[in-house]
């Protein structure tokens, strides 16, 4: 029976027994302790340096690529054909050894197919547009986009209103545009109640874009009346701010984002 005035210090023993355990583990092993700890800060270094010269070339390649772009397809208007050619040339160049999958090199693919559209080489723009399918929506909407006016203006509506499609369903910045054109399509076809199906769902669905307007001109060429906007919402009123709630961050991997390359005009409906 144990003393009451003497407890018995059985767990403090434990303890003590336990780091005398460990330090007998580090004299046997203690080798091999530094050499993990060595290793880590290695690759912890090494690490540090690969991300910040990733960045460096990234840097770099990003100027490379926006100093090819004043020459095309820059700020639009008429460019001679010998600058689109050279510029083409020198995209070219760029993407043999840009890293691949990176915003500079996506945003020198497309601009590469932008290229070809112009000079009018529609197999070669069709194949450069169908490779840049594979980058993220900033470059693969506006690549999906210009294959459909491609198809468009090869007289292959159907190629042309599934793209146009396709658009509406995966790239919401896009859609408003892509949903007018396929009302276009239509119409320029004759067929005149699916046109209307079409600018009837442009102006619903996209009521507070430009295309809603031009969806309700279209509209009444074809004798249809648009369907009145609808009565803006009330303003709720503001929440409150919460002290030191920090603003809605941006989303990762979207702080640079190369100019998409802009729609071709779509064909004007008389």
């Amino acid at each position: 029976m144990t003393d009451p005035a003497h407890p018995h210090h059985e767990a403090p023993d434990r303890f003590t027994r336990w780091g005398e355990d460990v330090g007998v583990w580090l004299e046997d092993h203690w080798q091999r302790v530094v050499g993990v700890v060595v290793l880590l800060v290695l690759v912890g270094s090494g690490w540090a340096w690969y991300g910040h010269s990733r960045n460096a070339v990234l840097s770099v390649a990003r100027a490379r690529v926006a100093e090819i772009a004043t020459q095309f397809p820059g700020d639009g208007g008429d460019v001679p054909e010998t600058a689109i050619r050279s510029a083409l040339s020198r995209y070219e160049a760029f993407l043999k050894d840009v890293p691949k999958g990176t915003t500079p090199y996506w945003t020198a693919r497309l601009y590469l197919a932008q290229a070809h559209d112009a000079l009018g080489e529609a197999d070669a723009a069709r194949e450069a547009y169908e490779a840049v399918l594979k980058a993220p929506a900033v470059f693969a909407g506006p690549a999906r986009m210009r294959l459909a006016y491609l198809a468009a203006a090869q007289g292959d509506t159907q190629a042309a209103g599934t793209a146009f499609a396709k658009v509406v369903e995966q790239y919401p910045g896009l859609a408003a545009q892509a949903a007018l054109e396929q009302g276009r399509l239509a119409e320029a076809a004759d067929q005149n109640e699916a046109a209307i199906v079409a600018y009837k769902l442009v102006a619903a669905k996209f009521r507070e874009t430009p295309q809603a307007s031009e969806a309700d001109a279209r509209l009444r060429a074809l004798g249809v009346e648009p369907e009145p906007a609808p009565a803006p919402a009330a303003t709720a009123e503001a929440a409150p701010e919460t002290e030191g709630a920090p603003a809605t961050p941006a989303a990762e991997g979207n702080a640079e984002k190369a100019p998409p390359a802009p729609a071709a005009p779509a064909p004007k409906t008389p």
